[in-house]
């Protein structure tokens, strides 16, 4: 039945061309069917011809095409254009490609599947799909010489190798590893439909241009894919629990490459996070190639989320360590633990308040500090706090020795809707100053766990009237009488471990003034 199929289908599509081409039938507008195929011009001469897998978007017959109810028609110049780009599409590529691809496909512009950027993607995709065709777009008129050529030099580069698969060709795409004045790609996947049919599915439209966040994916790849060998270990197949978050990265690794903007880049960073955090937990190790660069921590920091993680994911101190250390659980200062992410970093800031506390040197530094609209956003549950925590696990792996952040204009009016954290912050941070005179209190400002119990349990006025005894006895002014009601307990203390840049100018929002307007 089969074979007698496709002879009807050949023969049916033969007749169809000798119709246009050797004796055009005058019932057939050919003119008129060639413009329709060339320029996609209007016409009512399509016809009711079966053309099988040159023109699959209709194969099938019912409910397949576009005319759900009626029998398939279709342009048969589609069909002949079809063959003749096959002909110049095939040969020459063979010798270019090299000895990776021996094994494997000899066609122009094809790699391996990448079940990434579309819709329908599936983890089964990369593994039944044939393979992908990336079909070059330009603007330019070219003559059939031209475009033969184009189609035996057709491979894109990746770091001087050719890509391999469709992420690593948007790689290319990206980074201008592709030239000849090619605007864009069309990206077309060889995967089984209906049934155990392969049709050639469109997944998308990739523009080529350079943007620099392919520089970004670039150095991010390699850490994905020693995550990826990492979660496998000995198995064949990682467990089932890793494959939506090593399929989320390549998702946004490609979005990162297509759109090229910062938020993508955020995503990718959050998604990278994500299977770190998963890595941490189960105790695997991960040898990495290299902690990647400073420019992950500018790109995250577009949003206060980005800029909290960079402030934790930068903190350091000879007692307390980094914060890596307390995310790892193999670690003696392993404190991330709770059931979100105000428990964790409530248990952090007792962890880091006991191992430094008693040191000159405050466990709560950081070269990233946040800003106090930041603070502020996470006081108020502005901030998206399961971004904050795949964030900081992705840039504790990042370089942190760039330039410290500067200083921000102090938001008071922000600030002041949260005076008790404005006591609270004084003691957990590096202050030896007031103002621009040292300190010479014999009780010196450190970390207090006792104020820390107090918050958790969610007395906030009585916190507040400790931290401002403890300031008194060190000799600084009156503080703040009243505006520390509050049921954020735990927000505070967990907002307490956030370093931020106006430490010390904070101060003077809260401070008493004077009959005559001037303040203690």
């Amino acid at each position: 039945m089969a074979t007698r199929a496709g002879s009807t289908t050949r023969t049916t599509s033969w007749r169809t061309y000798a119709s246009l081409l050797i004796s055009p039938d005058k019932k057939i507008p050919v003119r008129g069917l060639l413009e329709h195929a060339l320029f996609g011009k209007a016409t009512a001469g399509l016809q009711a011809i079966s053309v099988g897998q040159y023109d699959p978007g209709r194969a099938g017959g019912f409910n397949q095409g576009n005319a759900i109810e009626s029998g398939s028609v279709a342009n048969a110049w589609n069909s002949i254009f079809t063959l003749e780009g096959a002909i110049t599409w095939a040969g020459g590529i063979y010798r270019k490609q090299g000895i990776a691809y021996r094994s494997f496909l000899c066609s122009p512009f094809t790699v391996r599947p990448s079940a990434v950027g579309y819709g329908s993607a599936s983890d089964k995709d990369e593994s039944s799909a044939r393979a992908e065709l990336w079909t070059p777009l330009w603007d330019n008129p070219a003559r059939y010489q031209e475009i033969r050529s184009i189609l035996r030099e057709g491979r894109a580069a990746v770091g001087g190798k050719t890509a391999q698969n469709g992420l690593e060709f948007a790689q290319a795409a990206a980074s201008l590893g592709v030239d000849r004045a090619i605007r864009s790609f069309v990206r077309y996947s060889l995967v089984k439909r209906r049934g155990d049919s392969y049709i050639a599915l469109p997944i998308g439209k990739f523009p080529v241009q350079y943007r620099s966040t392919a520089d970004r994916v670039r150095e991010l790849i390699p850490l994905l894919e020693r995550a990826d060998a990492a979660a496998k270990g000995s198995q064949s197949e990682p467990p089932s629990s890793w494959l939506p978050l090593m399929r989320a990265a390549k998702n946004a690794a490609y979005a990162a490459l297509q759109d090229g903007t910062d938020q993508s880049l955020i995503e990718l960073a959050s998604a990278f996070g994500a299977m770190h955090h998963w890595l941490l937990d189960r105790k695997i190790k991960v040898r990495w190639p290299a902690k990647f660069g400073s420019d992950w921590i500018n790109s995250s920091s577009k949003k206060p989320e980005g800029r909290i993680a960079a402030a934790l994911a930068a903190m350091w101190s000879s007692d307390a360590e980094n914060l890596l250390a307390n995310l790892s659980p193999e670690s003696g200062q392993f404190a991330w633990t709770g059931r979100d992410l105000t428990a964790r970093m409530l248990s952090t800031l007792r962890r880091r308040t006991l191992a430094g506390g008693r040191s000159e040197e405050s466990p709560f530094s950081s070269r990233l500090p946040a800003t106090s609209e930041d603070v502020v956003a996470f006081l108020e549950h502005r901030t998206d706090d399961d971004l904050i925590e795949n964030l900081l696990f992705a840039l504790v792996l990042a370089k942190h020795n760039g330039k410290p952040r500067a200083d921000s204009k102090l938001d008071g009016e922000s600030y002041r809707r949260w005076p008790a954290f404005c006591v609270l912050k004084q003691l957990f941070t590096k202050q030896t100053h007031r103002g621009s005179e040292a300190l010479d209190g014999k009780d010196k400002l450190r970390p207090d766990l006792a104020i820390v119990a107090l918050l958790s349990a969610g007395r906030v006025k009585e916190a507040t009237e400790a931290a401002m005894h403890r300031l008194r006895v060190s000799g600084l002014e009156l503080l703040l009488r009243s505006g520390w009601e509050s049921n954020e307990g735990p927000r505070l203390a967990a907002a307490l471990l956030i370093p931020i840049t106006d430490r010390v100018r904070l101060r003077e929002l809260i401070r008493v003034p004077n009959h005559d307007g001037t303040q203690e």
